[in-house]
């Protein structure tokens, strides 16, 4: 998308899609740590691209949202093709539809949560983090929330890939060791304030999960019993939050970080 953009001059179309690289790039390696990157993306010329360090794909993680907020400030005007429609479908930014000042803010927000990983590092600067934070999300309305939709033609698949309706997970069930670590079961008396949002509070007995109840929670149009499908995480029409105003806002509201005498916010594990 980024090459096909900048050949027929779409820099909106550049942004969206190196800040987009930037947020698969930092959770890739907030969940790897070192990947391939400085030899990637050549295909059947090199199966066996380099491992970066993860330091370095920081900096490349920096280099694509400060370079995608560049193209996200260019005019409306210089773009070849529309950055968003709805004729004859839903088409081009379906996360922002169309509005370059959010991509601008997505960019810096995802600065300031990558730098705030670095907590443990000599170079943390809460400073640093809190102006990122100041040029990011302002209100809960630049939440990037990837919204599922009815599928219309000429749209296929638009539905939660985790949800009833493409039934990927109709046999599946949580195991009964995450629904006990919820519930109050494993740590006697503490219920986790989660429990019946990423697992249904339905899912008890002895052997909860993998043992509820039959004819709890079922698959649609089927006899197949699966606590999977009561979850918040498996709507069909529900979202996905990749980065959300309340992550920064968190410590941006009382004027300190994690380092700073203050509790460290979801989002923020360092």
């Amino acid at each position: 998308m980024i090459k096909t953009a900048q050949e027929e001059g779409s820099p909106y179309y550049v942004g969206a899609g190196k800040i987009m690289q930037a947020m698969i790039l930092a959770h890739a390696t907030d969940m790897l740590g070192n990947i391939p990157y400085s030899e990637a993306y050549q295909g059947g010329a090199n199966f066996t691209p380099k491992y970066d360090k993860q330091e370095d794909i920081y900096k490349v993680v920096n280099q694509l949202c400060d370079e995608g907020a560049v193209e996200m400030a260019k005019p409306a005007s210089a773009n070849f093709r529309p950055f968003y429609s709805t004729n004859p479908s839903e088409s081009g930014d379906i996360l922002y539809k169309g509005d370059p000042a959010k991509w601008e803010r997505l960019a810096y927000s995802l600065k300031a949560r990558q730098a705030q990983h670095l907590i443990k590092k000599a170079s943390y600067d809460p400073n640093a983090v809190l102006a990122l934070c100041a040029k990011g999300f302002k209100t809960s309305a630049d939440d990037a929330q990837i919204q599922f939709q009815v599928a219309a033609a000429p749209l296929a698949g638009t539905t939660n890939i985790f949800g009833p309706t493409r039934n990927n997970f109709g046999t599946s069930a949580f195991s009964t060791n995450i629904v006990k670590y919820l519930n109050g079961t494993t740590f006697a008396g503490v219920v986790d304030p989660r429990f019946g949002v990423i697992v249904p509070n339905t899912s008890t007995g002895a052997s909860p999960g993998a043992g509820t109840p039959t004819g709890t929670n079922l698959t649609p149009g089927s006899t197949t019993v699966t606590d999977v499908y009561g979850g918040w995480y498996a709507r069909d029409l529900g979202y996905y939050e990749a980065i959300t105003y309340h992550e920064p806002e968190v410590h941006r509201g009382r004027g300190r970080l994690p380092g700073q005498g203050q509790r460290q916010g979801i989002g923020f594990a360092a």
